[in-house]
């Protein structure tokens, strides 16, 4: 596996918001077994909105992601507010710690949620082991 060590803390940006729409809302709570409650999302709902822009990261860190597999280890979410419908949000994801584990590499991504504003609504932090394919 080849790692690019170039893009490490570069901090990828969604082109255009995420607009928090009621039925993604609905869906995303059903999903997980939990009432929709009207206009509040679910906490991990954040993982919706973080995970193109970690994906990101990850994907401009790797020489070749086709011969990769990404097994997820942890996730977790520090929200200074809850994301609600009707909110505009954008990402911006870091790759905050690179260790190798034999063959593999473990990363942790950091992911900031803010409003169109600027205001912080979330930080997700998620580590990914990523292990040659077979």
């Amino acid at each position: 596996m080849t790692i690019s060590h170039m893009f490490a803390g570069n901090t990828p940006t969604r082109e255009s918001p995420y607009v928090v729409t009621e039925p993604a809302v609905t869906q995303f709570a059903l999903a997980i077994r939990a009432l929709p409650s009207g206009e509040i999302a679910p906490p991990t709902f954040a993982t919706v909105i973080a995970q193109p822009g970690q994906a990101k990261a990850v994907e401009q860190l790797l020489n070749s992601p086709a011969d990769l597999h990404v097994v997820h280890l942890d996730q977790s979410f520090a929200h200074t507010r809850p994301i609600r419908v009707g909110d505009r949000l954008w990402t911006s994801a870091a790759i905050t710690a690179d260790k190798l584990l034999g063959r593999h590499r473990v990363l942790t991504v950091e992911t900031e949620i803010r409003s169109t504003a600027d205001d912080l609504v979330c930080t997700c932090r998620a580590t990914v082991l990523l292990r040659a394919a077979s």
